[in-house]
């Protein structure tokens, strides 16, 4: 939390040292990070606990066998 509190910091610190009618500001990502969301989760399922689908749950049994 701290990096974001600072992260935003430096954002309104780059905003006050411009003229906004003529500069354009782009904020990006430039890293990877360790939260990632993938598999085959049904629509609408809950994101932070692990998947239900059947197919997962086979394709899961099948892999650790």
């Amino acid at each position: 939390m701290h990096e974001v509190l600072a992260f935003d910091r430096a954002v309104e610190t780059a905003l006050s040292l411009v003229n906004l009618d003529e500069t354009l500001i782009i904020v990006t990502a430039d890293h990877g990070h360790t939260m990632t969301m993938a598999g085959y989760q049904s629509r609408g399922s809950d994101i932070r606990g692990t998947s239900q689908d059947q197919f997962t749950a086979t394709k899961k049994a099948k892999n650790y066998q």
